[in-house]
């Protein structure tokens, strides 16, 4: 079963497909932490919680992984938990948790991808009615906070 695409005919995903740019990529991997960050504190997941600190930490001060590899591995373990368990949107969000622990550049799917995971888990909570257009206009605001000022001024 493919897996519902929230942002379809979004505001948001016309900012993304309007806005992506790799060389950004930093900015969108922060943009997805403080969006998915709004979630934890909403609906909050102990399991998860030193994961946000070490995230948090991370974007402050690039050494962070270097200094506490130990316990990102730790981490590691407790997001890969998570994303077993029994509640879904536990998993949806361990999902956006985990590759955000992924040095890997972020693709423009990969964003999209994040936020339907975030989306997704919303949906566990709520009606649609009750969250989409209000996270629409969240993360439309973000983007244009963090991505579209930086954006026009290239």
């Amino acid at each position: 079963m493919e897996p519902k695409n929230w942002t379809d005919k979004t505001r948001f995903e016309a900012l993304l497909n309007e806005l992506y740019n790799s060389k950004e990529e930093p900015k969108w991997r922060y943009l997805v932490f403080q969006y998915v960050s709004r979630y934890q504190e909403e609906y909050y997941f102990d399991c998860l919680e030193n994961t946000f600190v070490f995230l948090e930490e991370e974007f402050k001060d690039n050494k962070v992984r270097e200094l506490f590899q130990a316990e990102l591995e730790e981490l590691q373990e407790e997001v890969t938990d998570a994303r077993g368990e029994y509640c879904l949107s536990l998993n949806e969000i361990a999902e956006v948790v985990n590759r955000l622990l992924n040095t890997e550049p972020l693709a423009k799917n990969d964003v999209q991808q994040m936020i339907n995971h975030i989306w997704e888990a919303y949906s566990c909570n709520l009606k649609p009615v009750l969250f989409v257009n209000r996270e629409d206009q969240v993360l439309s605001q973000l983007v244009k906070e963090s991505i579209e000022f930086t954006f026009s001024l290239s």
